[in-house]
């Protein structure tokens, strides 16, 4: 566990090392995302950071707030809907052309409603496309720049940890059945999902860390907003359920600060730099057993290092058979577009 005192106390240091950070938000523009963007806008001199949303002018006044926290961060908004695959290649392009490194690739893009699926343009689950191919289509696209910064890092919020069994019923992946989806089998399964790819690209990529984190229950307007979408049963259950959730949830304040510790601090090397001895390994997470660079993070900072259920699916082979799926997936969907 990492003490909120000492993620703080590194926070706060953040701003006596000038840093020229270059950062990409993606789904930070409510709820933990901002609340990391408000941490790290404040603690990072002469940094860039990216931030992807679909209106710039409902987010103007974040932005405003943005700027006021440092006159010597520099935000840059890139209006888009990062529910399509297609609309990452208009990011990468920004970036490409303005940027010849990129030191951090932020993600927490969700949705998950009842009564899915609900399909986007491209024909996907709108869930599994923010929280699982999108995502990883940046991660893919971003890779050369990210390999120019010397120490670059992958951070994407979901549910690291809590792996479950993959399923797998007539290859169907992506669970584009509908007849095999259903709100916990898609939680799971993106998970997993989440997990098999990462643990594959840590092992193409040793200069990346990868981190995979579960924030908790955080007080976000997330769960009324499920609970909403659920009809008038839903929003009965709402009102019960949502003020004793916000007793026992951390509140974004926190979980923002949390999340701008895991993305700066040295705890959570590159499989590079644990191979080189250039970080402190006594000060060092616990990687997943099977990629050092690869993290499953937890609420408080601490990191799972074994995991039945993801042990055995990398065992036998799926974090390859993961990535070809996706892959797939992204081939489909381009070409088709």
């Amino acid at each position: 566990m990492v003490a909120l005192s000492e993620i703080i106390a590194h926070n706060e240091s953040l701003r006596q090392h000038p840093s020229g950070l270059v950062a990409l938000f993606v789904g930070a523009t409510s709820g933990i995302g901002i609340a990391t963007l408000r941490v790290l806008a404040k603690s990072l001199p002469d940094s860039r950071l990216y931030v992807v949303g679909r209106s710039k002018e409902r987010f103007t006044s974040e932005l405003s707030e943005l700027e006021r926290l440092s006159d010597s961060t520099e935000i840059i908004f890139i209006e888009t809907e990062i529910s399509l695959i297609r609309n990452t290649n208009k990011i990468v392009a920004c970036l490409s052309s303005r940027e010849s490194k990129l030191d951090l690739l932020y993600m927490s893009p969700g949705n998950l409603a009842f009564g899915g699926p609900h399909y986007t343009d491209e024909g996907l689950d709108l869930c599994t496309s923010l929280s699982y191919y999108t995502r990883m289509h940046l991660v893919q696209r971003l890779t050369t720049l990210m390999l120019s910064s010397p120490n670059p890092r992958v951070l994407s919020v979901l549910a690291g940890g809590h792996e479950r069994s993959l399923f797998t019923t007539d290859r169907d992946l992506g669970l584009r059945d509908p007849s095999n989806y259903n709100a916990l089998r898609v939680v799971d399964q993106l998970t997993t999902l989440h997990s098999l790819a990462f643990a594959h690209l840590a092992s193409l990529y040793s200069k990346i860390s990868f981190l995979h984190v579960h924030p908790g229950w955080v007080a976000t307007g997330f769960l009324s907003n499920l609970l909403g979408s659920g009809g008038i049963t839903g929003k009965l259950l709402g009102r019960v359920v949502s003020p004793l959730y916000r007793l026992i949830a951390t509140t974004v304040e926190e979980s923002g600060a949390r999340q701008a510790f895991h993305a700066t601090s040295a705890m959570y090397p590159s499989r590079e730099y644990i191979r080189t001895a250039r970080n402190d390994v006594n000060n060092s997470a616990v990687c997943h057993a099977m990629y050092s660079g690869f993290y499953l993070v937890g609420q408080d900072g601490s990191t799972a290092g074994a995991n039945k259920f993801l042990n055995g699916l990398l065992a036998n082979g799926w974090a390859g058979e993961v990535w070809k799926h996706t892959e797939n997936v992204f081939q489909e969907v381009l070409t088709k577009g």
